[in-house]
């Protein structure tokens, strides 16, 4: 509707590849405004692919998760290296192929958590005394390293296997300085309307105007005014569609109680 109203451009194959979560394999005229649409196009994958692997094949499933992470690893290095695919570095980097293993790392943790053997190791690790230290700063080493291609790939690769721990000590290890920061009520509001604050910064949080092409929306994209606008339409974005939807779901997800009906027993006598 911004399109059409003027407010925003945005070509309609874009919009409707993005509605189709193709937004991160769609040779449509690139945009800003949904330029963030391929991360979310990487989780539909997921969440359509991953339920029938888990369904077909549930014994397998852990083995199943180990392949996908470190084949997607792989992939990633050697289809970079030779040119295998395309040559846009921002569509190759936005496809579920070469991102699989952020997802798929954090499937594994979840799946070895499963095992009681495996989650007294991990637990182990996440509650020993400065875990949280080591593991945050091994994660900002991976981000900010820069040595090639090569070891930036590797690094990456790493630093997606070691967020989902991060991610599970915060829960289970309270006492984590990360964690008590986590806990605090702004943060913790934040991390309630994330995904509507994902969809719509990218409206307003503009780095260059030349970018967007926009002219209605120049005042809202401008310090202060773009924050107050994100945190706005994420916070009504949250009550009135987020939060009903998921409702919803609740209900559409809560199992059916069949009213059986039995014939009285004979009691002998």
């Amino acid at each position: 509707m911004l399109s059409e109203a003027g407010f925003i451009r945005v070509a309609w194959d874009r919009i409707a590849h993005t509605v189709l979560f193709a937004a991160n394999y769609s040779p449509a005229e690139p945009s800003y405004y949904l330029g963030h649409f391929w991360s979310l196009a990487v989780e539909e994958h997921f969440y359509l692919a991953w339920p029938l692997a888990f369904f077909l094949l549930p014994r397998q499933r852990l083995r199943i998760a180990i392949a996908v992470a470190f084949a997607t690893v792989v992939w990633r290095i050697v289809a970079w290296k030779f040119h295998l695919t395309t040559e846009d570095t921002a569509r190759f980097f936005g496809r579920t192929d070469i991102q699989l293993d952020a997802i798929a790392f954090g499937v594994v943790l979840a799946l070895l958590l499963a095992k009681e053997r495996w989650r007294a190791r991990i637990d182990a690790f996440v509650m020993a005394r400065h875990a949280w230290v080591i593991v945050l700063l091994a994660c900002v080493a991976c981000v900010t390293v820069r040595a090639g291609w090569k070891s930036e790939f590797s690094l990456s690769a790493a630093n997606r296997l070691l967020l989902p721990l991060l991610i599970y000590g915060t829960v289970r290890s309270p006492n984590w300085a990360l964690s008590r920061l986590l806990e605090l009520a702004p943060l913790r509001f934040v991390g309630r309307i994330s995904f509507s604050l994902y969809l719509w910064q990218q409206l307003f949080l503009v780095a260059a105007r030349s970018e967007t092409g926009a002219g209605a929306l120049s005042h809202l994209q401008t310090f202060p005014f773009n924050i107050a606008a994100a945190f706005g339409c994420a916070v009504l974005s949250y009550y009135l569609v987020e939060r009903p939807c998921i409702r919803w779901g609740h209900h559409l997800a809560r199992p059916r109680r069949k009213d059986v009906l039995t014939a009285p027993m004979h009691v002998p006598t």
